[in-house]
């Protein structure tokens, strides 16, 4: 990526923000998606799916199941120095179909939840 098109998303991104802290409804979705930040126990098999709010990567889709593939047995932690901090606790992998490649992906628990949407799975 050249600095010049990480500068662009960096504003793209900094305007987007801008645009979520004034909403009026701004403070009530910071509350509730912290309440709705806590690790669950999921088991390898498990259907789990993004809670409201909680999707910060670009794959899977908000509603769309991922299988959870394992639960590692120490979390870590990846930040990113640009141009703030972001931590990035990881926890848990999921499976995901990507290209019909079975993909792999490490995640934070907290952002997840058992998949709701069971019809047509079985």
């Amino acid at each position: 990526m050249s600095k010049q098109t990480s500068e662009a998303e960096e504003i793209l991104r900094k305007e987007l923000y801008e645009e979520e802290i004034a909403s009026p409804d701004y403070q009530q979705l910071l509350r509730q998606a912290q309440k709705n930040y806590h690790s669950e126990v999921f088991n390898s098999g498990d259907l789990v799916e993004w809670k409201p709010n909680m999707k910060n990567l670009q794959y899977p889709e908000y509603g769309a199941p991922v299988i959870v593939v394992k639960m590692t047995e120490k979390e870590s932690l990846d930040s990113e120095l640009a141009p703030s901090v972001v931590v990035r606790r990881s926890d848990m992998q999921i499976g995901i179909i990507e290209k019909g490649k079975f993909t792999v992906l490490k995640v934070d628990s907290a952002r997840f939840k058992l998949f709701e949407n069971k019809e047509n799975l079985d």
